[in-house]
């Protein structure tokens, strides 16, 4: 199940560059407009994801990271304890999970096999700020697999990016959740926080790409 969460949060962000980011104010178009080239993407690159974990990492980065609200994710992993929290430990926590996040992408993109997606038919949207959208995960010979993404809108900028993904009714939010949550309430999340940027630094390869 981790490896479509990956997989799928990818397959959204395959034409972007990281100096060429896209705003979108559509969330249909954040979810349709690139899927077919990010397929493209996934296939061709597929064996070089697998040889070179750092690779990955950096795809995750230049691709995935500009359209998932990754801060936002966070702080709702973190809960209502949030607010007693001050700036410095929202910022680290946040940018240590958002580390987090890209090594699990990574470490599964290259598993990705072949498949397409159908789209549910757009609906017109209203004045409401997250928005769910269905899409079909299909693969011939295999059952279709139900995903949806879940975004919100900036109500300051109204644009739409990713915060989670529900695929056969897990939810990769409420998973990190489930992982994340307790341990910031026994132990501190300065604790976690530490633990969360030890595990980040653990070794992988370099690139060589780079």
């Amino acid at each position: 199940m981790m490896r479509l969460f990956c997989v799928l949060l990818f397959l959204i962000t395959g034409v972007s560059h990281a100096n060429e980011v896209k705003q979108y104010t559509d969330p249909y178009a954040l979810i349709e407009e690139v899927a077919g080239q990010a397929f493209a993407r996934v296939k061709n690159e597929r064996e070089q994801m697998l040889d070179d974990p750092a690779y990955a990492d950096q795809v995750v980065k230049d691709e995935l990271l500009p359209y998932v609200d990754t801060r936002y994710a966070a702080y709702k992993v973190i809960g209502p304890t949030l607010r007693d929290m001050s700036k410095a430990q929202r910022d680290r926590f946040a940018d240590a999970f958002k580390e987090h996040m890209i090594q699990t992408y990574s470490n599964v993109l290259f598993k990705y096999d072949q498949q397409t997606l159908q789209f549910a038919k757009k609906v017109k949207l209203g004045t409401q700020r997250v928005i769910d959208i269905p899409v079909h995960f299909v693969q011939a010979g295999q059952p279709d697999i139900k995903v949806t993404f879940k975004l919100r809108k900036n109500k300051k900028t109204s644009v739409w990016l990713v915060f989670d993904v529900v695929a056969e009714g897990v939810s990769l939010l409420d998973t990190k959740k489930s992982e994340l949550a307790g341990l910031i309430r026994s132990k501190g999340i300065d604790e976690v926080t530490l633990m969360l940027e030890q595990k980040n630094a653990e070794t992988r390869p370099v690139s060589k790409t780079n």
